[in-house]
């Protein structure tokens, strides 16, 4: 039981972190750089996370790198 307000406040945040972080779509998140050098984006096109590169004028290219999925997996038990 909270004591004071603070602790209430305190608990329901902790919560409310929890049950956000497990509604969390990791899968759909992208990586994105602007890249003017060219040794740079022939580096980053190299790597295997690559996905998509986009010209955006002479100097600049956007660069779609897939994000690693790098959460803890929960293990269940059953007694």
């Amino acid at each position: 039981m909270a004591r004071t307000e603070f602790e209430s406040d305190l608990a329901k945040l902790q919560a409310n972190a929890i049950f956000g972080k497990t509604m969390e779509q990791v899968r759909n998140r992208v990586n994105v750089r602007l890249i003017c050098d060219p040794t740079k984006l022939a580096k980053a096109v190299s790597r295997p996370t690559f996905r998509q590169a986009e010209i955006i004028n002479e100097d600049l290219t956007m660069v779609r790198n897939h994000v690693q999925i790098l959460l803890p997996v929960f293990e269940t038990r059953v007694w």
